[in-house]
């Protein structure tokens, strides 16, 4: 398996086939070893993939969240294999954006060492295992066997509890099972949808229309400022030639 470079889609085929393998890296301990194996060692560049404190440029594509979601829909395909739950992944792609941990800075290992990033910042893996109680799945059952991959496009769902995590109507229903038919959002989601693009691109027009008068503004009172300053210093010169 490779790819013209070797650490965007190899990194991601050989890391998910190694799921399905080997059950150790279905741990909360293996995964971690295999992200920290095949993706941090291995070169995956996250400051330019993810465009993390950068502007997005050609070489931006979130190559590692692609990963984590097709994850996510292996631990749906099999809830019982998987010893950690959704909100282990949740919590390294806040990991990954929030720059709290040194584990996904710059390109490569070797960035990382020149910059000195484990002796200033700490490991994402070192709090994950800190705190594995809450990353447990409950349903999961130790089993040392391989599993296969369903690959009807049915099984594949749009991973809510992640990408719409703060959109109110589904929140309040992040716990209920979803339908693996359900392909398509409902009439009444798409309506709410538009509803609230339509509101956020309405309140934008309105905020850049806002910032405009008040640059017009502010420009019109510093004129006025100038104006009224040459005409203290004016009259401040009439008195002192007095």
């Amino acid at each position: 398996v490779h790819c013209s470079d070797g650490w965007d889609r190899t990194t991601q085929m050989v890391s998910l086939s190694q799921l399905l393998l080997d059950s150790h890296y279905r741990t909360i301990t293996g995964f971690c070893e295999l992200i920290e194996k095949d993706w941090c060692s291995f070169g995956h560049k996250f400051k330019d993939r993810n465009a993390i404190g950068y502007t997005p440029d050609e070489q931006y594509s979130p190559i590692f969240v692609q990963f984590i979601d097709c994850v996510y829909q292996f631990t749906r395909q099999y809830p019982n294999s998987f010893e950690f739950n959704e909100q282990l992944l949740i919590s390294i792609l806040d990991g990954l954006y929030s720059n709290l941990f040194g584990t996904f800075l710059f390109n490569c290992l070797q960035e990382r060492d020149e910059n000195e990033v484990s002796s200033k910042t700490e490991s994402i893996w070192t709090w994950v295992l800190a705190n594995k109680q809450i990353f447990i799945n409950s349903n999961f059952v130790s089993e040392k066997n391989e599993i296969g991959l369903t690959i009807n496009p049915h099984n594949v769902v749009f991973w809510k509890g992640y990408h719409a995590r703060n959109y109110e109507p589904w929140t309040k229903n992040l716990e209920q099972e979803i339908d693996p038919e359900n392909m398509v959002l409902d009439e009444e989601e798409t309506l709410l949808l538009r509803s609230e693009l339509q509101r956020v691109s309405q309140e934008n027009l309105e905020l850049k229309f806002k910032m405009k008068l008040l640059s017009e503004s502010t420009s019109v009172e510093i004129e006025a400022l100038k104006l009224e300053n040459m005409q203290l210093k004016e009259t401040l010169k009439k008195f002192q030639d007095k």
